[in-house]
């Protein structure tokens, strides 16, 4: 299976952002959905098989919806320019770590996964075990596998320019307790998401986060 039809509708979509078009192309959206839903459902079975939190998921419910809250925003484009997933037990809006695959045309695609912006408490824990039990998060941030497919570093974003209250400032860990995302993304080409064997190289990649979503939920659910 290829998701190089998913790749030209999405492109399509950036270019005629409207629901005139979209209405009068949606077979040509749900045919690129099902390919990408079959695509999260292949990936999905694999990652069951190592990852047992993802067991009793239903991948049929792990894609976000394409049309936008567009309320607060200045860009009215009435839908995404993407198709994306997140696989965890409490389906795309899960707390906890996830899974996450994104199609998106023009080198946007990837495959990501960690907890992004945690709430305060869970924030809270996950410094609390960076403190505590930091060997063990950078063991699994330098394995090879890991730093070939990931880099050795979470995606930094948005972090605070000083220590947390309640650490010293020359803590060793400081980069780390610094962060307020905790996520790792592989950056996927539209030539490499187009390819048959995507769905096997997806798989292959998300596997390598299962020792980082299981040292996170270690951290914030003890």
């Amino acid at each position: 299976m290829s998701l190089a039809p998913a790749l030209a509708f999405l492109t399509d979509l950036a270019a005629n952002n409207h629901t005139e078009w979209f209405r009068a192309n949606r077979p040509a959206y749900e045919a690129a959905r099902d390919a990408f839903r079959a695509f999260v459902r292949d990936v999905h079975r694999e990652l069951a098989e190592t990852d047992p939190h993802l067991r009793d998921v239903d991948p049929a419910k792990a894609l976000f919806r394409i049309n936008r809250d567009i309320r607060f925003s200045r860009d009215k484009a009435p839908y995404k320019r993407n198709f994306s997933a997140a696989l965890a037990p409490g389906g795309p809006k899960d707390p906890g770590p996830i899974y996450y695959l994104h199609l998106e045309p023009g080198g946007a695609s990837g495959l990501a996964g960690g907890i992004w912006l945690p709430d305060k408490e869970p924030l809270k824990q996950i410094r609390q075990e960076i403190d505590y039990n930091a060997p063990a998060l950078r063991a699994i941030l330098d394995t090879p596998e890991f730093t070939a497919t990931f880099s050795r570093s979470f995606f930094a974003g948005e972090q605070l320019k000083r220590i947390p209250s309640g650490y010293a400032a020359d803590h060793p860990e400081a980069d780390l307790l610094r962060l307020k995302s905790f996520t790792v993304w592989h950056p996927v080409s539209d030539a490499q998401a187009a390819a048959t064997d995507f769905a096997t190289t997806a798989i292959g990649a998300l596997r390598h986060l299962t020792a980082l979503n299981n040292w996170l939920r270690q951290a914030t659910h003890g």
